[in-house]
């Protein structure tokens, strides 16, 4: 395909007349049959390359990306333009599962996401073969590497496509990764002979400066009172999201928490508000901000020190979409340098306590009740605990060096979720429903929604009830469901709150401790490299973040002449 046709897609779907970075370059890899891997910063189009590579090659494209919000606000957008897209993710039914993936292979989509965890799936991988797939884009790569600072084990399952679809090609794009996770995504989606191109991490108009503050919240109060437009503050606990929320709507400015314990549908309201200008600072974890395309943020200020300069500049590259300049601010107090060694250390264990937990996880595990029609238990964190005198911080950590080890599998459901099958008789069920209008229209219900739930269990997320005709509260909910277990008529399992968690199948605990410890050694060192940001007094901010992704800098970039040790040089 001629840059002309290509130019013509980008400027039919999408309005732009020209394309900027390297986005062209990778695209017309992509169309020749490539393997390519795209390095843009936050913010640099990165979904407009597998987008317009999809759409030029034709036939369907797989897009792989970690987070259901992301997939979904991208098919909305897809959408929006006349671009034919679905998604698969946990929050759909069955049989609305199999309803897209039929219309997928009739050829109604361009664009099919889901996330890696679905592509091992029974259902999706019976598809796989009647599905004219010509692209798969692999987002937010930098995920399938132990090196870098967001590793999914799931990712590594990826590289099964290969296999499955060996002439297709692969394209991942990432913000965020140094040489060796650029070497280390190459390796595990065995991409072959790829080619690589790779964007400068400059951010023309962001000011990165670093301030030591004991008086953290009345500096930002002071400073969102000079500076106009929306911000975003990241802090690393949920209570400190909803304390200096509410801190700064005492001041007069409009602000909400988001953190990972609230609810999906929480989230979504929050996020949907300060998108939309209602809210004017967003106070989050780093669980917001994957997939967010805000253009006038003027302010990304950090309270307290990430762990990672990966996670740092994707972070502050946030802010200043547009070109008209932001701030990106990291506030700290010295003890916090501390706090974050002592974190790191907290995650140091022996040998013999990693096959100690492993085995206590086996011995509960064995005797627990599991999800209905899966092999995951449902896992009780406080009951665990107690019961093997384990610390809750020190569980987290060695249950995720497990996870990314490759020796279980957990998760939380992304809202409260309830595990259902009716199994009385449907005479019963009848007599049952004509005596009460309330059992009647829920049954009615259930079985109109949710086939096959008198052969197998359903999982259905409360919100599901609730968005529905039924209107009933999620107590009363409880309440019925319960009663109707109690007295035989369907098997209930309340999961609010649960960890669904499933171990390997495996009679021996084979676990490479060495390449563990090598795994934690790059955590400090990345730790020691966002300390010698934060203590770069004689070094550019920006020339010191753009050096660390491997850059190579002329003597007239060692300088942006924005960040606050070049103005303080000048």
């Amino acid at each position: 395909m001629s840059q002309d046709s290509i130019l013509s897609i980008l400027k039919e779907y999408w309005g732009y007349d020209g394309f900027r970075l390297q986005q062209e370059q990778i695209i017309s890899s992509v169309v020749a049959g490539h393997d390519t891997l795209g390095l843009l910063p936050t913010g640099g189009g990165k979904s407009i390359t597998y987008q317009v590579s999809g759409l030029a090659r034709g036939g369907l494209t797989l897009v792989i990306t970690p987070l259901i919000a992301l997939m979904e606000d991208q098919v909305n957008a897809l959408l929006h333009r006349g671009i034919r897209a679905t998604v698969l993710h946990s929050g759909l039914t069955p049989s609305e599962v199999s309803i897209r993936l039929n219309n997928a292979v009739l050829g109604i989509y361009s664009f099919l996401y889901l996330s890696p965890e679905r592509l091992q799936t029974v259902s999706f991988l019976e598809y796989l073969p009647q599905l004219n797939i010509r692209l798969i884009a692999v987002d937010e790569a930098h995920c399938i590497s132990q090196w870098g600072h967001d590793f999914r084990p799931p990712y590594r399952k990826i590289a099964m496509l290969r296999e499955l679809l060996p002439n297709v090609p692969i394209l991942a794009v990432t913000a965020t990764a140094t040489p060796l996770v650029v070497k280390d995504i190459i390796s595990n989606l065995e991409l072959r002979t790829p080619k690589v191109y790779s964007a400068s991490f400059k951010r023309p108009g962001l000011q990165y400066a670093v301030i030591e503050e004991e008086r953290q919240e009345q500096r930002t109060i002071r400073i969102l009172q000079k500076i106009d437009g929306s911000a975003i503050l990241y802090i690393r606990t949920r209570l400190g999201t909803e304390l200096v929320a509410g801190a700064l709507r005492k001041a007069g400015i409009s602000a909400l928490a988001y953190n990972a314990g609230l609810s999906a549908s929480e989230r979504q309201k929050r996020q949907e508000a300060w998108m939309q200008g209602k809210v004017r600072v967003m106070v989050a974890t780093n669980a917001f901000g994957m997939g967010i395309d805000k253009n006038d943020v003027r302010l990304i200020l950090h309270f307290g020190i990430p762990p990672s300069l990966e996670e740092y500049y994707q972070e502050a590259g946030r802010g200043g979409r547009d070109g008209k300049g932001a701030l990106a601010l990291l506030l700290y107090r010295k003890e916090e340098i501390e706090t974050g060694w002592k974190q790191l250390q907290a995650q140091r264990f022996s040998e013999e306590e990693i096959m100690r937990f492993y085995q206590n996880l086996r011995d509960y595990c064995a005797y627990a009740e599991h999800l209905p029609s899966t092999n995951e238990t449902v896992f009780n964190v406080n009951e665990f605990t107690h019961r093997f005198t384990w610390e809750k911080e020190r569980f987290n950590s060695l249950l995720v060096l497990l996870q990314q080890n490759e020796k279980l599998t957990f998760r939380t459901p992304n809202s409260p979720e309830f595990a259902i099958r009716i199994i009385e008789q449907r005479e019963a069920i009848e007599a049952l429903r004509r005596n009460d209008k309330l059992y009647n229209s829920l049954f009615q219900y259930l079985l109109g929604k949710y086939e096959g739930i008198t052969k197998h269990h359903h999982i259905i997320p409360y919100y599901r009830v609730l968005k529905s005709e039924l209107q009933i509260a999620p107590k009363e909910l409880h309440e019925i469901l319960q009663r109707l277990h109690n007295t035989g008529y369907i098997h209930y399992m309340d999961l609010h709150g649960a960890l669904y968690l499933q171990l390997e199948n495996a009679t021996t605990f084979d676990f490479d401790f060495s390449y563990w410890k090598e795994v934690h050694r790059l955590k400090e060192e990345r730790y020691e490299k966002m300390l010698a940001y934060i203590n770069s007094h004689g070094v550019c901010r920006e020339a010191f973040l753009r050096t660390y992704f491997g850059e190579e800098l002329s003597e007239a970039e060692q300088h942006c002449k924005r960040c606050d040790v070049c103005l303080h040089i000048k």
